[in-house]
């Protein structure tokens, strides 16, 4: 760096960084103003900040650009790469899955060699118009995809280039509201009272009319096949557990509204028989990847836990439930699979 006066009578600064690139110059109006820009410079560049992201306005205050107007070569895979890093393993384990599954079956297909600079609001409307095609599809069913699934894509492709904007590799975000596809919801179906009346008094016929014509077949855990067949007297005490277990969990479904998941995720020592409440604090659910696995994080709610009030009346078959599990589990031995949950798959 060296500092010369001008023909004009002004100070003049000039960075030479490469050889074979012009030198970076400014101009002062004298020559303790240049050398105070020429330090402010100096100690950007020592920071490690490139020529190009420096900055001089008219006061001679030095700033450093934003990162974006230096990263028009970065591609939309380095963009995911990126994301996966830093973002993906604080998401819940589904939703993450879902994601990873839209970006790599459909999106870096499409954008993938892209730099992200270059992809404008018309390339992921045209994507997006694209799902709705015959042959589209990854599972070989005919015709397109649904809006909602549509809406899907949209919301992984808002999400990618947001995160572009908050590593400052972007300023504006390509996808708009207006690109979003509506979603027209038929109205929900629901029971009303006489349905719901049908629905328990149907509870208490279940073993005589559905379960005692139920019987042991052979089935997987952990995947290993359970061949060992129960002898009669263990059977009829599976009968009996199941037809609990349904009338509990139709109970429970419909007087807490839970989701399966959260139901799935009960356990015995969730119930407080004094109070009478139930306490939901983890949520039990399936993926390829993991098979059968609890999370504890957040409830759907957002929420950490969540307790409910019962009546008297359903804690007590809860009480005679978690006793006919116990019996049965004696009977059971080997075959019993120890587990504190209160609907469970494998006995």
């Amino acid at each position: 760096m060296y500092i010369r006066k001008t023909a004009k009578g002004k100070y003049r600064a000039h960075f030479h960084i490469d050889y074979y690139k012009p030198s970076k110059t400014f101009s002062a109006t004298s020559e303790a103003k240049a050398k105070k820009i020429a330090q402010a410079i100096e100690v950007e560049l020592q920071r490690g900040i490139k020529m190009e992201q420096i900055e001089i306005d008219d006061n001679g205050a030095v700033t450093v650009k934003d990162k974006e107007d230096t990263n028009s070569n970065f591609t939309f895979t380095q963009l995911v790469e990126r994301w996966r890093d830093k973002e993906l393993p604080s998401l819940v384990q589904k939703c993450g899955e879902d994601w990873n599954a839209r970006l790599d079956q459909h999106i870096l297909p499409i954008f993938g060699d892209m730099f992200i600079s270059d992809i404008k609001a018309d390339d992921i409307e045209s994507y997006l118009q694209s799902l709705e095609n015959d042959g589209v599809r990854r599972d070989g069913k005919p015709g397109g995809y649904s809006a909602q699934t549509i809406v899907h894509h949209y919301t992984v492709l808002n999400l990618m280039f947001n995160f572009a904007i908050k590593e400052k590799l972007i300023k504006e975000n390509p996808c708009n509201k207006e690109m979003k596809p509506t979603v027209i919801t038929d109205e929900a179906r629901y029971f009303d009272d006489k349905t719901m009346e049908l629905l328990f008094s149907k509870l208490d016929n279940e073993h005589k009319n559905g379960i005692e014509k139920w019987d042991w077949a052979p089935h997987y855990y952990d995947g290993q096949e359970v061949e060992c067949r129960p002898n009669e007297i263990q059977l009829e005490a599976v009968k009996k557990l199941v037809y609990h277990m349904h009338k509990i969990f139709i109970r429970l479904a419909f007087s807490t509204t839970s989701r399966r998941c959260a139901m799935c995720g009960l356990e015995f020592g969730d119930m407080d028989y004094n109070r009478n409440e139930i306490r939901f604090q983890r949520t039990s659910h399936y993926s390829k990847q993991k098979g059968i696995y609890t999370q504890t994080k957040v409830l759907k709610n957002k929420k950490h836990n969540r307790t409910i009030r019962m009546p008297v009346k359903y804690m007590q078959e809860i009480r005679e439930y978690n006793q006919v599990m116990q019996e049965t589990r004696k009977l059971m031995g080997d075959l019993w699979v120890d587990s504190d949950r209160l609907f469970i798959a494998y006995v």
